[in-house]
């Protein structure tokens, strides 16, 4: 099977979900990028890339007909629970604050 291709918007960062449910029998692969900002690190990779092997059917929980919908929404409360993580948070103002030196 080929991957499915989805695109989100996730606190101005354009991404790439890539999403093969049925990559090797029972195991599922998904693949995370970043596309805009290019590589722009994500709280979930560093590089802007993530690739992620799971269970087939943990995505789809059920109703496979909705999976667009909901891999979209995985991967989006994915990035949220790791942004609200010490490490993004401190990342972030990090990223915000002028350096002089």
């Amino acid at each position: 099977m080929s991957y499915e291709i989805y695109h989100l918007t996730w606190r101005g960062i354009e991404i790439e979900a890539r999403y093969n449910p049925e990559h090797w029998g029972e195991t599922a692969h998904l693949e995370i990028q970043s596309l805009a900002p290019k590589n722009e690190p994500l709280p979930i990779t560093g590089t802007g890339y993530r690739s992620h092997f799971h269970p087939r059917g943990q995505i789809e929980m059920n109703e496979p007909e909705h999976r667009g919908d909901t891999l979209i929404q995985h991967v989006i409360d994915w990035l949220d629970a790791e942004a609200a993580k010490p490490q993004w948070i401190k990342f972030v103002q990090g990223r915000q604050q002028i350096e002089l030196f």
